[in-house]
């Protein structure tokens, strides 16, 4: 089974082992919950808004930069022991994708970064009545549940560091709440009965939110099967705004793990590897993701960026490591 992105003469095809099409009037689960597509929408946009905060020390007058994966924030300090507020500024983070925050001072002693996600809707309706609930989402830090950071310097001098953020959905409040809506219910953790490694979903098409009547939303996915106990192991999203360079390459693609398995002495943590391209050096990009029940293989020419491929083998076809690049052959 392999899913082919390219352009063909400012048309892209999504090529996969079943039909495709464009989702119409409803979203389905993997449960047969059908989702409005406006729902569906506001519920789980492909980027979702983060208010940032600065709290800072500085030198009077010395500026402060913090830049939020490519969009920039300054601020002004006003004394090495006197607080200085700026914000919030806003900016966009895609869910899963993991961006680097950056700050620079020329006389910088402390900063504290808050940062807050602005909530999705829900179609859950509260026991009481009144306007939906809202979907939650968790902010990490450095693969830590955190909203704020903190960066202190020995002294009030030069000073640069910088924290990785991503945006998970809150599947916690999920499983503690008891108010379930069979309506726009959509949980990644569990896998279809029916489902195998690279199954994709439709192509879904959706508001742009601009003013330019031709720029759209799009996103698809595709599983990775299960993990050894049963759970997904998880998907590789698409997810773009409009057409773009970046569209047509692996750049544009994510994995969305909805148990991460950061302890590197737990047993679990072999289940899954998640290899990059070395060719990419200034940014992290998929090249294979290897799982219990198969691998996801990218294969995309470097030399030739309008398109890519993704291909799946079972465990069976799996071969042995490469030294250089340092990636799985594949046999038979």
């Amino acid at each position: 089974m392999k899913t082919i992105i390219k352009s063909l003469a400012c048309l892209t095809v999504i090529a996969l082992n079943g039909p495709t099409a464009i989702a119409g009037p409803e979203f389905f689960d993997i449960y047969g919950h059908a989702t409005p597509s406006w729902a569906q929408w506001a519920r789980k946009p492909i980027d979702v808004r983060v208010l940032l905060k600065s709290k800072v020390k500085a030198d009077n007058g010395s500026a402060v930069s913090v830049k939020f994966d490519t969009t920039s924030f300054d601020s002004t300090g006003v004394s090495c022991n006197t607080e200085a507020v700026w914000g919030p500024g806003i900016a966009l983070l895609q869910p899963y994708r993991s961006v680097t925050i950056s700050v620079t001072g020329a006389a910088l002693n402390t900063i504290t970064l808050e940062l807050t996600p602005q909530h999705l809707m829900s179609l859950q309706i509260s026991r009481a009545g009144g306007s939906p609930l809202r979907d939650k989402v968790k902010l990490f830090i450095n693969n830590v549940e955190t909203n704020q950071v903190t960066g202190n310097n020995t002294n009030c001098g030069p000073y640069s560091t910088n924290w990785t953020v991503e945006l998970r959905p809150d599947n916690d409040r999920d499983r503690a709440s008891s108010v379930r809506s069979k309506v726009g219910r959509d949980d990644e953790r569990d896998v279809a009965d029916n489902a195998a490694p690279g199954d994709g979903t439709w192509l879904a098409i959706g508001p742009g939110r601009s003013q330019i009547s031709n720029d759209i939303s799009m996103k698809w996915s595709v599983g990775l099967g299960r993990l050894l106990n049963g759970k997904s192991a998880g998907r590789i999203h698409f997810m773009e705004h409009g057409l773009k360079a970046n569209t047509y390459t692996p750049l544009s693609l994510v994995f969305a793990q909805p148990f991460p398995l950061t302890n590197s002495s737990d047993p679990m943590t072999a289940q899954l590897q998640v290899l990059n391209n070395n060719l990419i050096t200034n940014q992290a990009v998929i090249r294979q993701i290897k799982a219990p029940q198969g691998i996801a293989d990218v294969r995309w020419d470097t030399n030739c960026l309008n398109g890519y491929e993704i291909h799946f083998y079972p465990p069976s076809a799996i071969g042995r490591k490469g030294s250089v690049p340092n990636f799985y052959n594949f046999c038979g």
